[in-house]
């Protein structure tokens, strides 16, 4: 049903059709519309690179996301996400983020926590990472220019013995989502 494995290159075409979508693109720190050739150029250099992690998450074996995990180190590392599939089970992006973290801490057994940012227009995932267990903690030392005003970027820091208290409430909620796919369901509209 659930599934997640690391990005090979099969992914690339896929991907990058996700990155380059306004609603994905528009929220990323890099707005760029990404070439295929760029887009070569940086997967060649990321699968050399040993601390970091791009996840393919599938529903039912169809590609729907990417978490990647990037700056890891024993005790930190920085994530990023979406949702790329413009259809995909409701509820997709938090199986996606609970699959991606049991991963890398069963991976990384000394990790202590997860960063990220969110750019503050982004009400959705400013949510998301809140309903994971995330915390502000502070801002980025930088804005970003987007639709013609700068915009503040927000930090957020999941600590992971926040996610031990927090995963099995989340696991409910997953299993709940398997349940009405298992009852026939496949795609059940716009996250």
């Amino acid at each position: 049903m659930f599934s997640i494995r690391r990005m090979e290159r099969e992914d690339l075409e896929i991907v990058l059709s996700w990155r380059n979508r306004d609603e994905i693109r528009l929220n990323m720190i890099n707005d760029s519309i990404i070439k295929i050739e760029e887009h070569l150029k940086w997967f060649n250099k990321i699968k050399e690179q040993k601390n970091l992690e791009f996840l393919i998450f599938s529903v039912n074996n169809v590609p729907v996301g990417i978490v990647n995990f990037y700056n890891i180190t024993d005790h930190c590392c920085d994530w990023g996400f979406y949702i790329g599939a413009e259809k995909s089970p409701k509820g997709s992006g938090t199986v996606m983020a609970y699959y991606a973290i049991e991963y890398i801490l069963k991976k990384y057994t000394l990790l202590h926590n997860i960063n990220s940012e969110v750019i503050a227009f982004n009400d959705a995932s400013i949510h998301f990472h809140k309903n994971l267990g995330f915390k502000e903690v502070g801002l980025a030392n930088f804005k970003i220019e987007r639709f013609g005003k700068n915009h503040k970027v927000f930090k957020f820091n999941l600590e992971i013995n926040d996610w031990n208290l927090r995963k099995n409430v989340i696991k409910e909620k997953i299993d709940k989502i398997e349940g009405v796919l298992n009852n026939g369901s496949t795609f059940l509209g716009e996250r």
